[in-house]
């Protein structure tokens, strides 16, 4: 693996460095589980396999976290080659602290405390952005493709109280934090570019199934009580701090962002190929989000699509 004490590092936030290192350390946690975590037979156990089976479980749930971190890092703008360097190391078996990477991902001067919140306000924004576009891709398969979904109001009206409870949560921990303008600016600045870089490492693989577990994983309503649990632990030190009064995007200006990253892309069965959109971005060198967000946002190229998204 690269030498994390090389320049290449030099760039990458601390957050940055910390998601390299949860990558590295759940690709570590998956082969240790696969090979010292195979449960032993007993003889009472008979035909049953329930061992079997939790054990499987436990391994599906560290690749499914293998491969979120991997599509963060990929959509945070790391560099690919120390992505994979990461993930390499990782499957030897070496976690971030046996290669020495635990002195990288804290610099001189940090203060443990604040970067931790710091990682928690990336990864809150991170998931609302995720399910700002679950969301809205969602309701277009509905309306254009109808795939087999029951209705569930119940969990739609949850899925936009937990979309509130992280923005919540996030927007807390940054003035906690007492985040600069231009932290802020990298927290949750997402350009066009990364919008479309998001959709394609994200929906456009998920199929009509993946989608709909991902949304109904979303609206299960512990991560809105979690979620406001952490915010209250917090509301008599956020009172003291200072406020920029730059907080993130709300959902509402996210499902927006969504709707105007997934508008005229083409639809298929598993998903959507938005590579020619997001070659036009890069050509036309739209970097920001401009004031068209103000305006209407145009769906025709999506008949029936409701923007009323109840969030």
């Amino acid at each position: 693996m690269t030498d994390p004490s090389g320049d290449e590092y030099a760039p990458l936030e601390s957050w940055q460095l910390r998601l390299l290192e949860r990558l590295q350390n759940v690709t570590a946690d998956h082969l240790r589980v696969l090979f010292q975590g195979y449960p032993q037979y007993h003889p009472h156990d008979g035909a049953g396999t329930f061992a079997v089976q939790t054990w499987r479980a436990q391994l599906a749930q560290l690749a499914a976290e293998r491969e979120e971190f991997q599509t963060r890092a990929v959509t945070a703008g790391i560099p690919e080659e120390l992505i994979d360097g990461a993930i390499a190391a990782g499957a030897q078996g070496m976690r971030w602290g046996n290669s020495e990477h635990a002195a990288v991902t804290m610099r001189v001067g940090d203060d443990p405390v604040r970067e931790r919140l710091v990682v928690e306000v990336v990864g809150d924004i991170w998931k609302t952005e995720h399910m700002a576009l679950i969301a809205v891709e969602r309701r277009t398969r509905l309306a254009v493709n109808g795939f087999a979904a029951a209705s569930a109001p119940e969990l739609e009206q949850q899925y936009g109280r937990n979309m509130a409870a992280l923005w919540t949560r996030a927007s807390r921990n940054a003035d906690i934090a007492d985040l600069t303008p231009d932290e802020r600016s990298r927290a949750w600045g997402r350009d066009r570019t990364g919008w479309h870089r998001l959709a394609k490492a994200t929906v456009a693989t998920y199929s009509d199934a993946e989608l709909e577990e991902r949304w109904r994983a979303y609206a299960w309503p512990g991560i809105e009580r979690a979620t406001r649990n952490d915010s209250a632990t917090t509301d008599a030190v956020a009172e003291r701090q200072p406020r920029i009064g730059l907080g993130p995007p709300t959902p509402d200006q996210l499902i927006e962002r969504a709707e105007q990253t997934l508008n005229g892309t083409i639809v298929g069965g598993t998903g959507r190929d938005i590579s020619d959109a997001v070659e036009a971005v890069v050509d036309d060198g739209a970097s920001r989000w401009g004031p068209e967000l103000d305006g209407a946002v145009d769906t025709t190229a999506r008949p029936g699509i409701d923007r009323g998204y109840g969030l």
